[in-house]
């Protein structure tokens, strides 16, 4: 000591890393989320259920196990947990993202007209159905403007006509005042392609509600990356409506009629003519043989647009399409 004063102690060296959850915050708030990078938007979530430990590798490693942010969000917990850095916390941080990203699109379908909100439908048929690993079937009940009043999950697991209960379907668009509905359901596979149990289960709840003023406007399959299935794009819905107005005679009010007077009895008995019309139309089509009535037909429907090709074609005198005879 030569001036008599003590040698002051260097400054510690700052930590680079200080400091960088509130610049990462404030870039957020300033500039929006466009300005981050996919790495900055996953350290950012993972920071609400980590309040004092750096995120930044467990984001980067999150990103490099599942490839892109929508992946890091839908994934299970059971896998999020196997990345390191990721914990119960954080996890439950991603979940909630998701989730109230979900209930936004939910909210703000109600109230709108669905012809003219095909964008926002499909956005939020997207984020609900196209990652999910089994099947639900959806209904958006819609009033006699097309303005939808609720979207509603009827079941989950194995989407067939033996586990949606018309009943059910159909009281409950009486509690909505709902004259219009609209099926939706996923395909895990990603194939959005209609099955038999799917024209079943759509052509069954046509036929249930044939003598009240439900309309079924549609019925879409969703698949992956955007693929989806639309039964009334594809022409059956028509074709459904027009199978059931030639098939099932309503009596004239105030006879006491059955509603299947002079007609098939029941939703099998008209699946099953139809289907042998539909067989025998694509069969003359293919040129092969005709079924005799008692064969058992191809699924009515067939591999759905080529339903609408082949065997809902020809000039429109008879529903198989050819405009002759359809006696049984």
């Amino acid at each position: 000591m030569t001036d008599g004063k003590a040698a002051k102690k260097p400054a510690p060296k700052k930590d680079p890393r200080e400091g960088h959850r509130e610049r990462l915050r404030d870039k957020f708030l300033t500039h929006g989320v466009e300005k981050l990078t996919d790495e900055e938007v996953v350290e950012l979530l993972l920071t609400f259920g980590t309040p004092r430990k750096d995120c930044k590798d467990a984001a980067r490693a999150l990103l490099a196990a599942f490839g892109t942010i929508r992946e890091v969000l839908e994934a299970p917990p059971a896998l999020l947990t196997q990345v390191p850095g990721v914990g119960p916390s954080n996890i439950a941080a991603l979940k909630l993202i998701h989730a109230t990203a979900g209930r936004y699109l939910e909210l703000r379908l109600k109230g709108r007209d669905y012809l003219n909100s095909s964008i926002q439908v499909m956005e939020y048929l997207r984020h609900h159905l196209e990652s999910r690993d089994e099947e639900v079937l959806k209904i958006f009940y819609l009033n006699h403007d097309n303005v939808i009043l609720s979207v509603e999950d009827l079941s989950r697991g194995s989407v067939t006509e033996a586990t949606v209960y018309n009943r059910q379907v159909i009281e409950r668009a009486i509690q909505l005042k709902s004259t219009a509905l609209i099926l939706v359901h996923n395909h895990p596979s990603g194939n959005p392609a209609p099955s038999e149990g799917d024209r079943k289960l759509t052509f069954g709840l046509m036929h249930a509600t044939v003598q009240t003023e439900i309309q079924i406007l549609d019925h879409l399959i969703i698949g992956r990356d955007g693929q989806y299935y639309s039964f009334k794009d594809a022409g059956l819905i028509l074709r459904y409506e027009q199978a059931i107005r030639d098939n099932v005679r309503t009596p004239p009010r105030g006879t006491g009629g059955s509603l299947h007077e002079d007609g098939p009895v029941t939703f099998g008995e008209v699946y099953d003519k139809i289907s042998r019309r539909a067989g025998r139309a694509a069969a003359r089509a293919a040129g092969g043989s005709v079924p005799a009535v008692g064969e058992p037909a191809p699924a009515f429907g067939g591999g759905g647009r080529a339903f609408v090709n082949v065997t809902c074609g020809g000039d429109g005198d008879g529903y198989d399409g050819d405009g002759g005879d359809d006696s049984e």
